[in-house]
């Protein structure tokens, strides 16, 4: 076990770093970035990174919000991120977003037609690439 913000792992020690339904789980927002760069900083020039994140633009705020206030609620707190905010982040972080995607898609659509029912995903996933 380890904080987000601050990984136990020297730099450019994995090939691939994976993190999911972690992030959203911070409380704080400069820790929640400081962890985007923590995985950046851990993965190789080159390497490749997973992230999974509930969707803002999705039912999830209100199903939160809801499970919150009739104690249903089986986790503390989560964030809500809007894709392309995110998108921002990881290049922030140094990396290279190379594909976007959500629960919400037909697998028989061509990629093109499922760009529009992918924002609207419970959960989106991206992933990245490492920049030199």
């Amino acid at each position: 076990a380890a904080d987000a913000a601050h990984l136990p792992f020297a730099d450019n020690t994995f090939d691939l770093v994976v993190s999911f339904s972690v992030i959203e789980h911070i409380p704080a927002k400069v820790q929640r970035q400081a962890a985007v760069r923590e995985i950046a900083r851990v993965t190789r020039p080159g390497g490749k990174v997973i992230i999974t994140l509930p969707n803002f633009f999705s039912l999830h705020p209100l199903a939160d919000f809801i499970w919150g206030i009739t104690g249903k609620k089986n986790y503390g707190y989560a964030c809500s991120y809007m894709p392309f905010l995110f998108k921002q982040e990881l290049k922030r972080a140094g990396l290279k977003p190379l594909r976007y995607t959500s629960e919400y898609k037909l697998p028989t659509w061509p990629r093109i037609m499922n760009l529009l029912p992918m924002c609207f995903g419970m959960r989106f996933g991206y992933l990245a690439e490492k920049l030199n």
